[in-house]
């Protein structure tokens, strides 16, 4: 005769011989109301989990500022993308992949102008970050030969526009972004 198989109790760590089913997971009935606590608590925290997750998620749909980072980094990889091989619009350095997307009127001054390509170029990280507000005396010039000087002209005259960006237009332009950007990465 062969002796029973033991299996080890999923509570306690003892072992035993199942005698109620072979699906038996405990060693006794204090370890079955200790195992079915710990589920009841797992699948709590499970729901908890879900139902935060889901509160973040209703949280940025309804955050402007959100939306707004998420455009701007579709809009500089777009930048980026498009100005690939073309040297620095203020100081003329030979491009490089750490080139950064380079606002002539800066973003925090133009929310109006903030996603307007005409006002974005590739830049270096040096005239973008540290050169006394972007190089604007190497970016000027060589904008104007880029794009022409009434255009210029023009993003100065509206630099002090203001625009509240609805979320919906936001999510929108993301759509478009990324269409471009699918299109020259292809």
């Amino acid at each position: 005769m062969t002796k029973p198989k033991e299996t080890k109790c999923k509570v306690c760590g003892c072992y035993f011989v199942k005698t109620i089913s072979s699906m038996q997971k405990v060693c006794s009935p204090k370890c079955a109301i200790a195992l079915s606590k710990e589920q009841a608590r797992k699948k709590r925290e499970k729901q908890e989990k879900a139902q935060l997750k889901e509160r973040k998620k209703k949280l940025l749909e309804n955050d402007r500022g959100h939306w707004l980072k998420a455009l701007q980094k579709e809009v500089n990889k777009f930048i980026r993308l498009r100005d690939k091989g073309q040297p620095c619009i203020a100081c003329g350095a030979v491009w490089k992949p750490s080139f950064q997307a380079s606002h002539f009127i800066p973003q925090g001054r133009s929310s109006f102008l903030r996603f307007d390509e005409r006002n974005i170029h590739s830049g270096c990280i040096r005239c973008n970050l540290f050169v006394g507000g972007g190089n604007i005396h190497g970016y000027r010039p060589r904008l104007v030969e880029k794009i022409g000087e009434q255009e210029v002209q023009w993003l100065e005259e509206n630099q002090h526009r203001i625009k509240k960006w609805e979320i919906s237009e936001l999510k929108e332009l993301i759509k478009v972004y990324r269409a471009k950007i699918k299109e020259l990465e292809e």
